[in-house]
């Protein structure tokens, strides 16, 4: 049973890379399918896959710890191709590729940038960025990544919801990561994914 447990669990954590994730609701899935096991088992399997770096998770950012505890938090999977070959695809899935990748050089940046936390924004609207950086007490950063190769493939909720949050949090440095497309209009800088990545490499050398 245990076997199946972990075999479930994975393919389910790679399946849903970048997408909130709630263990209660994951725990009631499994049990429909006559696994049966608790919130707090679940979790800890989770907690274990994380010792042995196959996944991480990032918290929904909010002033209140109570909500940063128990709101979903996102899946991120250590190593991109773990995920890309053990979870279930119906499309190419680059935009969230690309989000996995940025998200584990973030992880890669806080290890040598203790003050550094990493989580994600969310309102009541469902609008959503995919990084909030914190440095110590300041909102450094907002990061919303997108598989796109001009500003008219840019979703508009996606730069809407990053200037939702820039005003809540009060944080002026927006960024999208983008796929090939590069600019800055001021308000939002757009940048290809390799350059953002290039720039952090030559940060870390």
């Amino acid at each position: 049973m245990t076997r199946v447990l972990i075999e479930d669990l994975s393919y389910f954590l790679a399946s849903n890379i970048g997408k909130p994730i709630s263990f209660s609701k994951m725990c009631g899935m499994m049990n429909s399918r006559g696994i049966k096991i608790s919130v707090p088992t679940l979790e800890r399997y989770f907690f274990i896959m994380k010792d042995t770096f196959l996944f991480f998770d990032i918290r929904i950012f909010s002033y209140k710890v109570k909500d940063q505890l128990q709101y979903p938090r996102k899946i991120y999977a250590m190593d991109p191709g773990f995920a890309n070959l053990s979870g279930f695809k119906f499309s190419e899935g680059i935009g969230r590729s690309m989000e996995n990748l940025v998200a584990v050089e973030l992880l890669m940046i806080k290890s040598v940038s203790p003050l550094l936390e990493i989580y994600y924004w969310k309102d009541y609207q469902h609008r959503e960025v995919d990084f909030v950086l914190k440095n110590g007490l300041r909102i450094e950063q907002l990061i919303q990544v997108t598989y796109a190769g001009s500003r008219e493939d840019i979703a508009t909720r996606e730069t809407k919801a990053l200037v939702k949050a820039g005003e809540e949090l009060q944080c002026d440095d927006l960024l999208v990561i983008t796929w090939d497309y590069e600019s800055d209009d001021g308000a939002i800088r757009f940048l290809p994914l390799w350059k953002w990545l290039l720039c952090h490499l030559t940060l870390d050398t």
